[in-house]
């Protein structure tokens, strides 16, 4: 068996190269950000199990340790109520938190080719 050239594998290295970077941006735009907003929006449909959000609010007029008096009632409710609010911000933070990163993902490569060409052609003339 004969050994591949160093010729070779550089034209075979640089062809694929240049090849995967000129596919990059449709890939992104394709597959990439399909795969990143299904991942964003299972992780925004999992934040509410993961602050409880849903068993805080099912439970909202359930009377806590037991305590049926009607102070009881009212202080298990206001701990609870006071708690899906809070818990409710924070699904809504994290909530926030996905769409801007959505939004990066969909303005990086243009800000990222923008910045390249700028560059280049800062090295260029100067």
């Amino acid at each position: 068996m004969t050994k591949p050239s160093a010729s070779l594998i550089f034209k075979i290295t640089i062809t694929d190269a240049l090849r995967e970077g000129l596919l990059f941006p449709f890939w992104w735009y394709s597959k990439g950000l399909k795969e990143i907003f299904t991942k964003l929006f299972l992780s925004a449909k999992g934040s509410v199990a993961f602050f409880g959000l849903d068993i805080w609010a099912k439970n909202l007029f359930v009377p806590m340790y037991g305590e049926t008096s009607f102070t009881g009632r009212f202080v298990s409710f206001l701990v609870r109520f006071f708690m899906v609010i809070a818990r409710s911000f924070a699904v809504g933070v994290w909530i926030f938190l996905l769409v801007l990163i959505g939004m990066i993902s969909v303005v990086i490569v243009p800000l990222a080719l923008f910045g390249f060409f700028m560059h280049l052609i800062g090295v260029l003339i100067l």
